[in-house]
């Protein structure tokens, strides 16, 4: 008994052209509908539409890519045409790399973006944060992981360089202890920013170590001098007498 005006049994063959304005796969969870290139061989690719909706198994949608040699390990290319050339916009490949604006050749990394990248504040409409195509970063706000912050500086037992030893590291060295040299991040080719950070803060503790001894140094011949001038003072009146 037929279940709709049109009701094949069987496989059907349309040569030239199908327009319909929708088509209602079968209706079960555990069925998926398919719309698919070349399925005999499973050389082209399928859009799969699953589920019927239930919280147990809801619908979704899936793309399977053919590889042209009976698996499903193809890409998945998301192409535009532009007035008769194809532009590749978006490409899964068959190893799991995305590519965003990549152009052929595939993407060279997990995901591979070629052009800037912003996240915008839904709630604020700020843009929060920014990558241009050569290579500034725009933030409004940047953690770094914890890590262990310098302060061993200030421990007794740490071995606080004489400011003459550090002028003569300096002289021979040019650069601060500790700090790489420019050669140095010449031949790395890259600086961690964390990392010089936290070097950063340390030379800046090291500093308030040195400019608190020297002013006990000024404090104590500020005491010398006032006691000096005292005793001058005494000196000069007892001339007098």
């Amino acid at each position: 008994m037929p279940q709709k005006a049109l009701d094949v049994n069987g496989a059907g063959h349309i040569s030239t052209e199908l327009s319909v304005p929708k088509i209602i796969g079968e209706q079960n969870s555990n069925t998926q509908f398919q719309l698919c290139a070349n399925t005999e061989t499973n050389d082209g690719g399928c859009i799969n539409l699953w589920g019927n909706g239930s919280t147990s198994r809801p619908g979704h949608i899936s793309l399977t890519a053919g590889n042209g040699n009976g698996g499903s390990q193809g890409e998945i290319r998301f192409m535009q045409n532009t007035g008769g050339s194809f532009v590749q916009n978006m490409v899964v490949t068959a190893s799991g790399q995305v590519g965003i604006g990549v152009a052929q050749p595939d993407p060279v990394a997990t995901l591979h973006i070629e052009g800037g990248f912003l996240l915008k504040s839904k709630t604020t409409g700020i843009n929060e944060f920014e990558v241009d195509d050569i290579g500034e970063v725009r933030c409004r706000k940047l953690d770094v992981d914890l890590v262990t912050i310098p302060d061993f500086v200030f421990e007794p037992e740490y071995n606080l360089m004489s400011l003459e030893e550090l002028d003569r590291f300096i002289q021979e060295n040019k650069h601060l202890p500790n700090i790489n040299s420019a050669e140095e991040y010449a031949e790395i080719g890259s600086i961690d920013l964390r990392e010089l950070q936290l070097k950063s803060l340390e030379k800046i503790e090291e500093l308030t170590l040195y400019v608190i001894e020297l002013q006990k140094k000024i404090s104590s011949l500020e005491k010398e001098l006032t006691t000096l001038k005292t005793e001058n003072k005494s000196s000069s009146e007892k001339a007098k007498e």
